[in-house]
């Protein structure tokens, strides 16, 4: 019998593996950049404008035509320099007709930009350039925009009065308060005062007593209450002696050095002014009492004719604007920053961490003012 002897499969080495598994993972690693490489342009290429991808698209066919006529014609020089010519002359045409064709296009993104920034009076401009579709667009934006600069000045108007009939109920209520229920518990008050008087019994004349300094520690509480509902001097004196009353009571509240200087600053204001103005520097004293572990704070009326600007502005730690806005802590800074801007102003508040905090209120004055 014969016996055949098969020869084993070679084992290769452990460092020839080694050194193939670097190779292929080098490949892959090389593939894949010149892969991702690709994807990009790709992306760069769809992103770019359309007048350069109308003019690349041309130069491509240009650079075609002349390869083609240069392989077909290679002893007629003549005939190839018209041709580039002629193709370099459509080209510079082309290019012309494509851009005064977008022009429409450059005036619909400058007006939307506009609106967007707040100008709700921007219409667009029908070109000579525009086409019907184009100019079609254009008025049908422009209808557009025209419902909405409506819509917009009609909320407006609604929310103005809305919140005029706000104030007028709240000072309304506020008069009740302090007229109706703080008076009669007044009269309560000097009722008991005489009943002490005309009681012979030490124990009765006590139990009055203490109902009489219920009654008088609920007046207190009364006029506080009305006081947070709608300040008195604010109804009865106007602005100026409000915010000088608000400073001092804050200062004896919370220990901090306020000063309200309203010098800058006499003439009445209109009740939307008012409240506005008000309510944003009572806010911003409310957050330099809670927030700020501030030493000093400073109140700072100014009449610039046309408007009026209120600041308040304090030492403390301050903090970031942007940050508290996106955790609505503060909010009533921002509440009152709506409340201006239907009186026709606006609130900035500039802070930072560590430097203090300066709250700016500016409401502009009607015409009629």
């Amino acid at each position: 019998m014969t016996h055949i002897t098969l020869p084993l499969p070679a084992t290769p080495s452990v460092g020839h593996t080694s050194t193939n598994a670097r190779a292929t993972a080098l490949a892959r690693g090389t593939g894949s950049v010149l892969t991702n490489a690709l994807h990009s342009m790709r992306r760069r290429a769809l992103r770019l404008p359309l007048v350069l991808k109308l003019l690349g698209a041309n130069l491509l066919l240009a650079l075609a035509a002349l390869a083609i006529l240069a392989t077909l014609s290679p002893r007629a020089p003549m005939q190839l320099a018209l041709t580039w010519t002629a193709l370099l002359l459509s080209f510079a045409v082309n290019a012309l007709l494509v851009r005064l064709a977008l022009l429409p296009l450059d005036e619909l993104e400058r007006v939307a930009r506009a609106v967007a920034s707040g100008d709700m009076f921007a219409r667009v401009s029908v070109l000579s350039t525009a086409d019907r579709q184009v100019a079609r667009l254009a008025e049908a934006f422009n209808g557009l925009l025209a419902g909405a600069a409506y819509d917009h000045a009609r909320i407006k108007h609604l929310v103005r009065e809305s919140l005029r009939a706000r104030e007028r109920e709240r000072s309304a209520v506020a008069s009740q308060l302090r007229d109706g229920t703080a008076q009669q518990l007044s009269a309560i008050t000097l009722q008991l005062a005489a009943a002490t008087a005309a009681s012979s019994d030490r124990e009765r004349t006590s139990m009055i007593e203490a109902a009489r300094g219920i009654a008088s520690a609920m007046i207190d509480d009364v006029r506080k209450i009305a006081d947070s509902v709608y300040p008195g001097l604010l109804g009865r004196f106007g602005l100026y002696p409000a915010l000088e009353v608000l400073g001092r009571r804050a200062a004896e509240r919370t220990g901090i050095a306020v000063r309200v200087d309203t010098s800058r600053s006499q003439r009445p204001l209109p009740l939307m002014v008012t409240t506005a103005l008000y309510g944003a520097a009572e806010e911003a004293l409310r957050n330099v009492e809670e927030h700020s572990c501030a030493r000093t704070a400073v109140v700072t009326i100014r009449d610039n004719g046309r408007e009026v600007e209120l600041v308040v502005e304090d030492n403390g730690t301050g903090f970031d604007p942007a940050t508290a806005e996106r955790t609505f802590s503060g909010i009533g800074l921002f509440r009152a920053r709506e409340l201006l801007a239907h009186a026709g102003g606006d609130l900035t508040i500039i802070s930072a961490p560590g430097r203090g905090t300066k709250v700016v209120a500016t409401a502009v004055l009607p015409e009629s003012e």
